[in-house]
């Protein structure tokens, strides 16, 4: 199935949507006699919301890039590859939905599947390889595409096309997100998680060449852990050959953990992620 939707208009959906609750969360911030924990909390919304709007645009470059230089998706129709460069742009559309009537940042709300219903319910987006590679792109692992009979009743190309493009964004976002690691020591300073001590279930789940649960974050080391995680989870050889081209592991190694005060368990999770994500090919 080819997209009816067009990189243009995609455009102008993502700036349509931040644009009106970057507006809505900026006149919540000018209410007089506001407490100054919520004006707190409103001002990090105004943030987050302007950095996901960003971020949209980086996803979407560097799938552009995954597209270019992966050679198996070097011959995908111009059509398919026009609807994996929407999905990757309006990927984190559900985000601006975190932010709730009051302003305030909401973690409850998935925002891969909330992003999809508002594409299809408030624009009639129903091009399936977009709506489920933005409805996925956030899951844990593709396990959960593949249990969906959204995804299991469509007939077998767009199966496929969906597959890839929800592979494409996971790459992408995660690419973007480790190559901005300012925006990651930004985050991380609203949440005051400046330990280094890694918490027991992410070096768990580190220890098990898994990816993490961000509910368990708690230190910044746990952030770090959690991001290196990544690695485990990447679909192309181009997305494992940016990262290591771009040093990402040392960098985020290196600002994230200093050599001294760190504790022997995250010593020791740091010497087995440098030695194991050299093996995967991101070291």
């Amino acid at each position: 199935m080819g997209s009816s939707l067009k990189v243009k208009e995609a455009r102008r959906i993502l700036a349509k949507v931040y644009a009106n609750r970057i507006s809505f969360t900026k006149k919540l911030s000018q209410l007089p006699d506001l407490a100054p924990e919520r004006k707190k909390s409103i001002a990090f919304s105004l943030k987050y919301l302007k950095r996901k709007r960003a971020h949209s645009g980086k996803v979407y470059k560097q799938a552009c890039a995954i597209l270019k230089q992966e050679p198996e998706l070097k011959k995908l129709p111009w059509e398919t590859k026009t609807a994996i460069k929407c999905a990757a742009l309006l990927h984190d559309i559900g985000r601006s939905l975190n932010i709730g009537p009051n302003g305030e940042y909401d973690h409850s709300i998935r925002h891969g599947k909330q992003g999809a219903q508002l594409l299809l319910t408030g624009f009639g987006i129903a091009d399936p390889v977009i709506l489920l590679a933005v409805s996925y792109h956030d899951s844990k692992d593709m396990s959960d595409m593949y249990a969906d009979r959204a995804w299991q009743n469509l007939p077998r190309q767009d199966r496929l096309d969906a597959a890839v493009a929800t592979k494409i964004t996971r790459d992408a976002d995660k690419l973007a997100n480790l190559l901005d690691i300012k925006s990651q020591k930004h985050f991380s300073k609203y949440f005051n998680r400046k330990s280094y001590e890694i918490s027991p279930r992410i070096a768990e789940s580190f220890a098990k060449r898994r990816t993490a649960d961000w509910r368990d974050e708690k230190t910044l080391a746990d952030r770090t852990f959690i991001l290196l995680a990544w690695c485990f989870d990447l679909n192309y050889g181009t997305t494992r050959k940016i990262i290591k081209d771009k040093r990402i592991v040392a960098k985020l190694v290196k600002s994230f953990l200093p050599r001294a005060g760190l504790s022997d368990s995250t010593k020791e999770t740091k010497a087995l992620a440098l030695s194991v994500l050299k093996k995967e090919g991101c070291a």
